[in-house]
């Protein structure tokens, strides 16, 4: 996988593979300013913005004189959502909290309408 491979797929629009050919590059070399600054607006793209502002940042402090990245930042900065960033483990709970929902309420709409089958089964008469 190649730092070309990433941008083809970012190009493409396939935003979270070209996110992960940029964070293997990053991996294999944390120095790779144009992996970290590809990388953050990759992360830009999929509304991560305080992550993807951070990647940009890192490809800064290792090509400070790059006007590119200066600008990538600058285009993030407005878009960055005044929110918290939510630990993995509650973002997790949340979903499982949602499903449990969900599957209650499946159950009770089951439940309805099992009770609804054995009215209309009782007011016709029906074994």
């Amino acid at each position: 996988m190649t730092f070309e491979d990433g941008m083809r797929e970012y190009y493409k629009g396939h935003y979270m593979k070209a996110n992960g050919y940029f964070h293997a590059l990053i991996e294999q070399d944390g120095d790779n300013h144009e992996a970290w600054n590809a990388y953050g607006m990759s992360l830009a793209k999929m509304e991560r913005y305080n992550f993807a502002a951070d990647a940009v940042k890192r490809a800064i402090s290792l090509d400070p004189n790059n006007i590119t990245y200066q600008k990538n930042l600058e285009m993030i900065k407005p878009d960055i959502p005044i929110q918290y960033e939510y630990p993995e483990w509650l973002t997790r709970m949340l979903d499982v909290a949602l499903w449990i929902v969900g599957t209650i309420g499946a159950l009770l709409l089951l439940g309805a309408l099992y009770l609804m089958y054995n009215v209309i089964r009782h007011l016709y008469g029906l074994p």
